[in-house]
């Protein structure tokens, strides 16, 4: 939820641009290919699985993040203990956003235990 709070933060700052990146803090780049897909061709893009949209890596427009933030508090999050990895892709599917799917983000997560998780 502190993710949110940062992006509510920032929320003049992120509806200047058309585009949105989010690079988790976490995460070690090994490749470009998110970003050389994302260059070629401008979209809303995220790693998925069914319903749980990977939220360490993705694009998104700027006017569907603002309207998401609208409408999700992070509060709502910790009350109702949901993920912002569903949150976001109920928000996106439900209000019919388009979006498209990668399928290796080429990065690796550490996380608060020092664990490496490729993705």
């Amino acid at each position: 939820a502190g993710i949110m709070e940062q992006w509510n933060y920032a929320r003049d700052q992120i509806s200047s641009y058309d585009w949105f990146i989010h690079f988790e803090p976490r995460m070690l780049l090994k490749s470009f290919k998110f970003f050389d897909s994302f260059f070629k061709k401008k979209r809303t893009l995220f790693k998925t699985d069914g319903r749980n949209f990977n939220t360490g890596l993705f694009a998104i427009n700027s006017k569907a993040l603002i309207h998401f933030l609208e409408l999700n508090g992070p509060a709502y999050l910790v009350k109702n203990k949901i993920s912002i990895e569903y949150l976001i892709a109920d928000f996106i599917i439900d209000n019919k956003y388009e979006y498209d799917h990668i399928a290796d983000l080429s990065v690796v997560w550490i996380t608060r235990l020092l664990v490496r998780i490729e993705l």
